[in-house]
């Protein structure tokens, strides 16, 4: 191991051969007394990268957690096999994203109206969602007649209800539309 002057603490790679490797190559890093610290270690071999290992045994070897983020990149075929995290793990699989347990990622979008008698409320998915179904009620919130529903219908890219009572009071409508990724 060279040493490097005036260094005291710190980081530095050096690359050297490692008897036994094919390619005889490999690529560490060490701390400023030149002992190993395997934080980092790309062997030439294989192509294999440790992160916190210096004998990493797959491309990709990390001994601890990783963090995933996500980018908000779309999931077509470039990025198939991509994986991000939305507050769940998620992965590509070339058409959309889909929750590690195999399901396309669900979420249920919901607003509510109170309005004098005709009521009606509208919820949209977001650009990159699919609305897949949707619903609603119709409720008096002071408890003094009947509603019923109008419509309920798909619109756009999200769900309509429209509600009314025939007992000229507030009338509260509440849509969900079911949002696919």
């Amino acid at each position: 191991m060279e040493t490097i002057s005036g260094l005291s603490t710190g980081l530095f790679i050096k690359s050297f051969h490692v008897p036994g490797l094919v390619a005889g190559s490999a690529l560490n890093a060490y701390d400023a007394d030149g002992t190993t610290v395997r934080v980092l270690a790309l062997q030439s071999n294989g192509g294999n990268v440790g992160i916190g290992t210096g004998n990493p045994a797959a491309k990709l070897d990390v001994a601890g957690e990783v963090k995933i983020g996500n980018t908000g990149a779309n999931c077509d075929t470039a990025n198939a096999g991509a994986m991000k995290y939305v507050g769940t793990m998620i992965y590509c699989n070339g058409t959309a994203w889909t929750a590690m347990g195999g399901a396309p990622i669900t979420r249920v979008a919901s607003a509510t109206v109170t309005a004098w008698r005709w009521a009606s409320a509208s919820i949209s998915c977001n650009a990159d969602e699919v609305v897949s179904g949707g619903g609603g009620s119709c409720t008096d919130p002071a408890s003094n007649g009947f509603n019923f529903i109008n419509y309920s219908v798909p619109t756009g890219n999200g769900w309509t209800i429209s509600c009314d009572t025939p007992n000229h009071h507030d009338n509260t409508a509440t849509v969900f539309a079911i949002c696919m990724k």
